[in-house]
């Protein structure tokens, strides 16, 4: 069951960063004056990269230890990592952007107070970064396929290949569990 949910949450990792990419080559182009009828608003790249940080933090939670209290759950993450080779996943384990963009309140609870100047953006989809007086809260950056918050970033492309890896590994794991007994609770 833990595998199956791990390969979902990979597929949409992989269809909603696929449809970012498509996005930022219409974003590329639109920046040179080309391309005026694609489509990739920017309230939809919002929202596929909302799904990209919401289908890697459920593939945090499954498999990276330490992130809980609870024995019994970090015994199951700890089970699980090792049931598929004890991949490293820096990218898919990073908490920050996602945490900012669902902890959006807070995180201008801080900065709202310094704000003397400059402007803020609440989304910000363009080929060129922001100029140094703006501050993105919520940035796709076309160019080199990065969700960010302010300074905070996740690199699309290292999450692709993380999660490329991490489905060869469950494909893998699968087969073992035709054939083995695995108690991943007792990692």
């Amino acid at each position: 069951m833990f595998l199956t949910e791990i390969h979902i949450q990979c597929m949409l990792v992989e269809r909603y960063a696929d449809k970012l990419e498509q996005a930022a080559k219409h974003w590329i182009k639109l920046e040179r004056g080309e391309d005026f009828d694609g489509q990739a608003a920017p309230i939809e790249i919002l929202a596929w990269c909302t799904v990209c940080l919401s289908a890697m933090a459920a593939i945090r939670r499954l498999v990276v230890p330490g992130t809980t209290s609870d024995a019994q759950t970090d015994r199951r993450r700890r089970g699980l990592k090792s049931l598929l080779g004890d991949p490293e996943l820096p990218c898919l384990s990073s908490a920050l952007v996602r945490n900012s963009w669902e902890h959006l309140d807070e995180r201008l609870d801080k900065i709202l107070p310094s704000l003397t100047q400059g402007s803020l953006s609440h989304i910000y989809v363009s080929a060129t970064p922001p100029k140094p007086d703006t501050i993105a809260l919520k940035r796709f950056d076309p160019v080199n396929l990065v969700i960010h918050f302010v300074t905070d970033a996740v690199p699309l492309r290292a999450c692709i290949e993380e999660v490329k890896n991490l489905r060869q590994r469950i494909d893998e794991a699968m087969v073992r569990l035709q054939t083995e007994n695995i108690d991943v609770w007792g990692a």
